[in-house]
């Protein structure tokens, strides 16, 4: 106990000034989002007195994650003290090396589009223009992107473009039958595809949030409930890959078609897909009892959801 409070003492470096800084683009805030320092203040001084009670969160800034914390021994967004007034009080007037949150740029990577090929009519009418070509409509999404560029069914609705793959990685003509996973020839990931057999695969198994490849660790209750399918995608090396782990809220959402509702995906590739919420990778920045999903019913991502609740889980591979 001495030890594990030397060590807590030693990582403060007992000051009454514990300076905030922060490297790339984001904020310290409290859990609450009351701003600690932002970008723009940065150095911030960050005086205590009295018993040192606080959480930081690093709350990245659009295009950039949260990476890590350098004096607090923690890879979660979360960094909490808690050093009594007594202790503080005997380095009154020092200064402590400072507390840095961490942020890396998100990498700029090609994704696929929305699946949307109508457009609104122009002011003063009603309805949708199924052909994209109404009075006013240059500035809609139906006129950018691969939707509009590569809007045909072959390979995949619109822009998307997809390939079947068989168990054992090979590919498959777009006719084929059956087929175990799917790889996005836009991102280059490769999904986990779903089947109706009752094994791992299975697209009724619903799970619990926090198995391997969840995001982070020790900031609140994880479950275990996916680590089967994990572990035995990986064990018997799925479409041929080792890599499987649950997808990143990003990496999840390119595989929604917002042309497409209930299940919100292009079925012709990916069939058994439930019009239902899948669990990604990330916890909830700010709450230690949720965790982020996509709703595959209506496309909307970045939902906080308990993480006790049962969620599907489709797997992704950096392919290769």
């Amino acid at each position: 106990m001495k030890r594990a409070f030397s060590l807590l003492l030693t990582a403060l470096v007992t000051a009454c000034s514990h300076p905030l800084e922060i490297e790339g683009e984001g904020d310290i805030v409290s859990p609450g989002r009351a701003i600690y320092c932002t970008l723009e203040q940065q150095p911030c001084p960050n005086l205590v007195a009295g018993d040192y009670i606080r959480t930081y969160v690093g709350l990245p800034r659009p295009g950039w994650d949260f990476e890590r914390w350098e004096g607090c021994g923690t890879q979660h967004p979360n960094c909490s003290f808690n050093i009594p007034a007594a202790v503080v009080d005997q380095y009154w007037g020092q200064t402590m090396p400072p507390l840095r949150a961490v942020f890396s740029q998100v990498p700029v990577a090609v994704i696929t589009d929305t699946g949307i090929t109508f457009g609104g009519y122009s002011a003063g009418s009603f309805g949708n223009n199924p052909d994209c070509n109404a009075v006013g409509i240059v500035a809609q999404d139906c006129r950018d992107g691969r939707d509009a560029t590569h809007n045909y069914n072959a390979d995949g609705h619109a822009g998307f473009s997809y390939t079947k793959l068989a168990s054992d990685g090979s590919a498959l003509p777009a006719g084929a039958g059956s087929w175990t996973c799917v790889r996005d020839n836009i991102t280059g990931w490769v999904w986990e595809g779903k089947n109706d057999d009752g094994g791992i695969h299975d697209k009724d198994n619903t799970y619990r949030w926090g198995g391997v490849t969840a995001q982070g660790t020790g900031y609140g209750t994880y479950y275990a409930d996916w680590n089967s399918l994990v572990v035995g995608s990986n064990s018997e090396a799925l479409c041929g890959f080792t890599d499987w782990r649950l997808p990143s809220p990003a990496e999840l959402h390119s595989l929604v078609n917002f042309n497409r509702s209930n299940p919100a995906i292009d079925t012709a590739y990916f069939p058994n897909t439930t019009a239902y919420y899948f669990w990604t990778s990330a916890a909830a920045i700010l709450s230690p009892a949720a965790a982020t999903s996509v709703d595959f019913g209506t496309g909307s991502a970045g939902g906080f959801s308990s993480r006790i609740n049962a969620a599907a889980v489709r797997l992704v591979s950096a392919g290769g």
